[in-house]
């Protein structure tokens, strides 16, 4: 029964951290494109979580600029920007995460941030 219970804490741990991921995300494509919507901002985080951690695992340096360059496309396509918006709006969910994580922080919340 622990493991199961362990299992659980795990997938709600992991559904509350995608959330307040994908808040930024939103926040920041909402100043910038019209095609703004909550759930094309949690797409975007989990597959450039995705992206990010499996080129940076394997391919370290390289491939964390690598990751870098391909979150800026899933933006791109999903928000029907150009890079300037793309950079914008990855900038711009960087700053309001660490906004938010400067919060949960204060009131002792970060490990949602996990």
């Amino acid at each position: 029964m622990a493991s199961i219970s362990n299992l659980i804490i795990l997938l709600i741990s992991f559904l509350i951290g995608w959330i307040i991921l994908s808040i930024p995300v939103w926040l920041a494509s909402k100043a910038v494109s019209r095609r703004s919507s909550f759930g094309n901002a949690m797409i975007v985080s989990l597959v450039s979580i995705v992206v990010y951690v499996v080129l940076s695992t394997f391919l370290h340096f390289i491939g964390a600029i690598i990751g870098i360059i391909i979150i800026l496309l899933i933006i791109r396509e999903i928000y029907n920007v150009g890079w300037g918006g793309a950079i914008v709006i990855g900038v711009l969910s960087l700053v309001i995460f660490v906004i938010i994580a400067l919060i949960l922080g204060a009131l002792h919340l970060a490990s949602l941030l996990i």
